[in-house]
């Protein structure tokens, strides 16, 4: 089985957070005996360009990732100012792209799109071109904050129209995808990789307790109610920190909180971080905490159960099929109060969760082999009732 990955946005190194679980869905796939391939195309800004004139066509780079063949092509959105011709010149450019990467890997069985803006309409063209079937695995919070214009959602259903399988990453969500499409959306969740299962590290330092958020420091993340929770219930009482890790627009506002706030020796913020160092900062916390108020999934929440960690999120949408109460607690969107008494709860019930249950409970739902192995049995039915 041939199976090419058209995602919407994809890492371009393997230290790059964004999109990395395409990227390793890929890997997952590709230990499971899939012959797997990626084509990856990103938008090049017009804005940053020294002098609009100088127009230099950006070559097709080609890499083994993990025994993976991934094509990657920027391109400059000449028309973003005509949407319509905007998406035809996407097309365009992804069908030069594919028809490289077929010149030199072959055709493949099915096309895996993460995304259907804009990887979706690059594969609906395809399929309509070259007879060859698409899925679509869905992960934008667009559709749950309700960013798409009414262009854009005629797309979108015809995209989900002619997949041959909709999945969405989280029951909610499938919800939300259903009413926007119309279509059945099975679900299928994110992974988690590998190197999070590793021995359970507990905290050297037992006098200090330690909560940690790491995330895109966005307003729709709600650091600033995490914070204010914090104090609410903390402030002063230094065997009790909370760590922050990430960075975005919100940051100095933040560090200017947690300073009015009078929070500094307690609040730590611990900027962008690597893959490998978001695990040994997660490692030296005792529990994680999603404040989100939209969340398709929550891949930070499953890496932290790998490693054992107790959690706490907000009711956002994806953390809902995660959380429950073996592994963490679950408190309302935009709630400072409710938030400050879980973080109180978890400091005094801390030692009733036990991280090997945690982490073996996670690894039988989110591994990798977990869910590739739901993956191929969706692209072995589709090619099934394929002509």
């Amino acid at each position: 089985m041939h199976v090419l990955i058209l995602p919407s946005w994809y890492p371009a190194d393997e230290q790059d957070i964004n999109g990395a679980f395409f990227r390793e869905q890929a890997i997952a796939l590709k230990k499971q005996g899939v012959t797997v391939g990626v084509i990856s195309i990103s938008l090049l800004s017009l804005r940053k360009m020294r002098n609009i004139f100088s127009y230099t066509i950006t070559r097709v780079s080609v890499t083994e990732e993990e025994d993976i063949p991934t094509y990657r092509k920027s391109y400059r959105n000449w028309f973003y100012k005509i949407p319509i011709l905007g998406k035809a010149w996407y097309v365009l450019v992804a069908r030069k792209l594919f028809l490289r990467y077929v010149k030199e890997q072959g055709y493949p069985d099915i096309i895996h799109v993460h995304s259907m803006i804009d990887a979706g309409i690059a594969a609906m063209h395809i399929k309509i071109r070259y007879g060859i079937p698409y899925v679509v695995t869905e992960h934008s919070s667009a559709f749950s904050l309700g960013l798409h214009s009414r262009s854009e959602l005629t797309l979108i259903k015809k995209i989900a129209d002619q997949s041959s399988k909709n999945i969405a990453v989280s029951s909610p969500f499938a919800n939300i995808l259903h009413t926007k499409t119309g279509k059945e959306w099975g679900i299928i969740p994110n992974i988690v990789h590998e190197r999070f299962f590793r021995n359970i590290c507990i905290p050297v330092d037992r006098s200090v307790f330690r909560f940690i958020n790491i995330c895109f420091l966005k307003e729709n993340k709600k650091v600033d109610l995490l914070i204010k929770a914090f104090s609410s219930e903390f402030k002063g009482n230094h065997k009790i920190q909370l760590y922050i890790g990430g960075t975005g627009d919100q940051l100095q506002k933040l560090n200017q909180l947690a300073s009015d706030l009078e929070l500094e020796d307690q609040v730590v913020f611990l900027g962008a971080l690597s893959r490998s160092q978001v695990m040994e900062e997660v490692e030296k916390a005792d529990v994680f905490v999603l404040t989100s108020e939209f969340e398709t999934f929550g891949v930070v929440l499953i890496e932290a159960l790998a490693l054992g960690k107790p959690v706490i999120s907000t009711r956002s949408g994806g953390p809902e099929d995660i959380v429950d109460e073996k592994n963490g607690l679950l408190v309302p969107t935009n709630n400072s109060e409710a938030l400050g008494k879980a973080m109180q709860y978890m400091v005094e019930n801390y030692n009733t969760y036990n991280p090997q249950e945690i982490q073996q409970r996670c690894h039988e739902k989110f591994s990798e082999a977990s869910v590739a192995k739901r993956l191929v049995n969706v692209y072995q039915q589709v090619l099934t009732k394929s002509p």
